[in-house]
């Protein structure tokens, strides 16, 4: 049975959410065959000290390697967090933080009413 994970990574940039933009670098696609489902959601939230990048990432894989892929593809998107890190100014402490966890989908009530 395919199991769905979300992972939120996260970077807090010292920068405004404007350059931030900019210097981040472009959202990958999935690799085509790896994933029955992949949903991908970029936000950026300005704070008092420059801005917070979140991305957030609902995937099933299509492999039966499932956690080994989870782990892979949280492995890539702190990376991908870590190299903006290193071109945009970055809290070392919130740099690539990656939370990674199993979604478990509410199904509808069966019971009326």
């Amino acid at each position: 049975m395919p199991t769905t994970f979300h992972l939120r990574v996260w970077t807090r940039f010292l920068v405004p959410a404007t350059e931030a933009r900019t210097g981040l670098p472009a959202e990958p696609g999935p690799p085509g065959g790896v994933y029955a489902r992949f949903e991908h959601a970029r936000t950026l939230e300005d704070t008092p000290d420059g801005c917070r990048c979140i991305d957030a990432i609902t995937f099933t894989p299509a492999l039966p390697a499932q956690k080994l892929i989870a782990i892979l593809t949280r492995r890539w998107w702190v990376f991908l967090h870590k190299s903006a890190a290193r071109r945009l100014r970055a809290d070392p402490q919130a740099t690539g933080i990656g939370m990674l966890r199993v979604l478990v989908e509410a199904e509808p009530d069966p019971t009326p009413g």
